[in-house]
């Protein structure tokens, strides 16, 4: 069964073209909630109520989001042919060596390896490591093309603010990533963050593609991401593709349940097969792409013991409710 918390279909609203994550509940509380902060920001009334309108129309969108999920899901699964199904069942052989060996010293409870691979930071935990061989990147993406240009398949978006990418789900890889998560991931998560996160007995993976040109699929590639935290206990980001890549660095801020003012701590480049995780909660994001193409595959971990008490996106108890298809962790 699927879960999500009551509040997708009212928080976290995010308008790209004012950069900001709005909560709309009707027009009137809008009013009451932003009114005063868009004119100190020299927005008109009509702006104003133009925000609101957009806010209507996506607040109306997300309540059918998961219906037509399902629907998608069941096209796509009745009408793709995959390209390369050796993939869609994992194997060892997919993953480097060095961090099967990191995997290993985790499960020992041994924290010298992976602590070698964080980032110079104290203030914030990023580690960064290999995980996949150049095989099966190779294959990787080029089943990301073929389902990305197969005839007659829309696709969904990867999440609320990337335009570009392909879910998992839908490509029907989240089998594989499940062992990935299972066997290979959750180790590493339960030394470096095991004191605050459980088991993360569910995932969202999906791929985003950043385009200089903006012509990636549809037309409306993505150039740059805006501030943002993520909805999972723990993110793995991991660089596919970096073709003649110049800019869109991720970098990473504080806490978003923290007091302190937001503020740069860690600036990273991405290397096609290696891997970031942190924090699903720690803020980010990403500078806009200067030349070349990026994709990544994102995974995010989620763990049902941390978001049943707390809803990661407003923040309260979750009210948890049945869906056919969009799981976002919760367990009732």
């Amino acid at each position: 069964m699927s879960y999500k918390c009551a509040c997708y279909a009212y928080l976290n609203l995010y308008l790209e073209k004012y950069g900001y994550h709005f909560r709309y509940f009707n027009h009137s509380k809008f009013l009451e909630d932003y009114q005063q902060m868009l004119l100190e920001r020299k927005y008109s009334s009509d702006e104003i109520n133009e925000i609101s309108q957009k806010l209507k129309v996506l607040q109306d969108s997300k309540k059918q989001e998961d219906s037509k999920a399902y629907d998608r899901l069941q096209k796509i699964k009745s009408q793709y042919t995959p390209l390369n199904s050796s993939i869609f069942t994992f194997n060892e052989g997919f993953l480097e060596d060095s961090f099967k060996k990191l995997v290993e010293s985790c499960k020992r409870g041994d924290r010298d390896l992976i602590d070698s691979m964080k980032y110079p930071n104290d203030e914030v935990d990023v580690f960064t490591f290999r995980v996949f061989n150049k095989q099966f990147i190779s294959h990787f993406m080029k089943e990301i093309d073929h389902i990305s240009q197969y005839k007659g398949i829309v696709l969904g978006r990867p999440n609320s603010m990337n335009h570009n990418g392909v879910l998992m789900k839908e490509l029907g890889l989240d089998g594989m990533l499940t062992v990935l998560r299972q066997e290979y991931l959750q180790p590493i998560v339960d030394v470096v963050f095991g004191d605050v996160i459980g088991e993360c007995e569910s995932h969202r993976g999906f791929t985003v593609k950043y385009s200089y040109d903006g012509t990636v699929h549809d037309g409306t590639g993505d150039k740059q991401l805006g501030k943002h935290y993520d909805n999972a206990e723990v993110t793995l980001n991991v660089c596919m593709q970096a073709d003649d890549c110049i800019g869109s660095n991720l970098v990473f801020m504080g806490m978003a349940n923290s007091e302190e003012p937001d503020r740069e701590r860690i600036h990273l480049s991405h290397e096609v097969g290696t891997a970031i995780l942190h924090l699903g909660q720690l803020r980010h994001y990403v500078t806009p792409i200067e030349r070349g193409v990026r994709t990544n595959l994102v995974l995010w971990l989620r763990s049902s013991s941390v978001r049943n008490k707390v809803c990661p996106m407003c923040w309260d108890t979750p009210e948890i409710v049945e869906t056919k298809c969009v799981d976002d962790g919760f367990r009732p």
